[in-house]
Formats: C-alpha cells, sequence, structure tokens
C-alpha cells in the first residue's frame, strides 16, 4: 500500500488548533499522520513581543516542518493559514506535495479603494461614537461599521495582534497564484460571506493546477462544520494528486 502523505493543518485567524480537531481525527480515521499547530499570537503559541508579516509565519512554518522531520506534506490552509501556505508553495517550491485551500481570501473580495473608505469610516465612527453623548452606542457603531467594511476579524483581533492583522491583509496574494505550481485543492462552502465562492472561481483560473471542490449548505467553517465533506473531498483529491 502507498504511504500517505503527512497533513498539515494551519489555522485561520483568531482561532487555534482545538477549532480543527474533529477534522483531525476524521484524517487519522481515514490513517493520515496529522499536524497542527497553533500559529504565533494564537492557542499556545506566543509571539517574540513584535508585529509579524506573512514572511514570518512562513518561516515558523518551515522551522516546524524542519525540527519534526516532515517530508513532503500536503499542506491545508484555512483562510489566514491558507495565505501562510501559498506564500510557503511559492518560496519553497520543492517542499510540499499539494496544498488544500480553504476560505482563503487569494485575490480581493472587494476593491481595495472601496474597503479604504468603509475602514476610514469604521475609523472615523469610533472617533464619533468616543463622544460621552454617544458613549452607549459606541461598540455597537463600530462593530457595525467594521463589518460592512470586511474587517470584522480586525474587530475582534487582540490589541497586539491588530499591527500583524494588517501586515497580513496589506500583501497581495493573487500574483502568486500562477506560481503555485502543485496540485491545489480549494474546498468553499456555497455560501460562504467571509470569502464567497465568486474568490474561489478566481483563484482557480490562476492555479496552474487548480480544482474546486464546494460544499453545498456550508459557509466559511466548513472545516468544523461539514467534517466528512471536507476530509472526503481532501481524501479522493489527495489519492489522485500527491
Amino acid at each position: 500500500m502507498k504511504r500517505k502523505h503527512p497533513l498539515v493543518i494551519l489555522h485561520g485567524w483568531n482561532l487555534s488548533s482545538d477549532r480543527y480537531k474533529p477534522l483531525t481525527s476524521e484524517f487519522k480515521k481515514l490513517g493520515y499522520q496529522v499536524y497542527s499547530p497553533d500559529l504565533p499570537g494564537f492557542g499556545q503559541s506566543q509571539m517574540a513581543g513584535k508585529s509579524f508579516y506573512l514572511d514570518d509565519y512562513v518561516h515558523f512554518l518551515r522551522v516546524y516542518l524542519e525540527k519534526r522531520k516532515i517530508i513532503k506534506p500536503v499542506v491545508i490552509g484555512h483562510s489566514f493559514g491558507g495565505r501562510i501556505a501559498i506564500k510557503l508553495a511559492t518560496s519553497e517550491k520543492s517542499l510540499l506535495s499539494a496544498l488544500i485551500l480553504s476560505g482563503t481570501p487569494g485575490v480581493r473580495p472587494v476593491g481595495s479603494g472601496k474597503r479604504l473608505l468603509y475602514l476610514s469610516a469604521a475609523k472615523a465612527g469610533g472617533l464619533i461614537f468616543s463622544l460621552p453623548i454617544f458613549k452607549p452606542l459606541r461598540e455597537i457603531m463600530k462593530k457595525s461599521l467594521y463589518r460592512v467594511s470586511g474587517a470584522n476579524d480586525f474587530y475582534r483581533t487582540k490589541p497586539e495582534l491588530k499591527e500583524t492583522f494588517k501586515n497580513i491583509v496589506a500583501e497581495e496574494l493573487s500574483v502568486l497564484l500562477p506560481e503555485v505550481k502543485i496540485p491545489t485543492l480549494l474546498i468553499w462552502g456555497r455560501h460562504d460571506k467571509i470569502v464567497p465562492l465568486s474568490v474561489a472561481e478566481k483563484m482557480l483560473r490562476r492555479l496552474p493546477k487548480g480544482r474546486l471542490a464546494v460544499v453545498d449548505g456550508a459557509r466559511h467553517g466548513v472545516p468544523w462544520s461539514h467534517v466528512p465533506d471536507f476530509a472526503g473531498e481532501a481524501d479522493r483529491f489527495i489519492k489522485e494528486n500527491a
């Protein structure tokens, strides 16, 4: 029997490896060896007192793989974790055997001008609602404005990670997608409102060896809301491509 590639699951922003334990268990039932690190700043993993860039997370992952002697893994990146996976796959072209991305904003769903306008409105709103007369409504209005801007993750981010968040989302990934030469599966929730299906379709056109699987009834949290569907799609893809 052909030996299965190890799997490395990279979690989303404001989450940790704990959220993916059901998926990890499902993959283990299918015979995979699974690794799921807490990325710096999340879960049990601490940061070194400075803001991070995407390259810092890529370096963390590279060291993580080297220390554990993980050879030619399939990296599964959800949302933010997928950003790291894309960057690693293009900077270390022979390190991975395949990629699986879910809910990853590989292209920007909202134009940068429109996003900047909304974010400016959110910041201005925060100043206005800091006035004593509006103070009872401040948090409600700030949350609403950040949600409209598509930056709800920023609103929920711990203060010490806000600069890191800005650094991460500022990096344009779409130019890297044509350089991802390994087989890549996109697993998307049909009703993902955070990173819409249209983003996956645009990414698919840029990926040389891309494939798209859409999970009906699923949203952004498809790796934990539809565990058997996610693991099944991933397992079929790995058997055929890795």
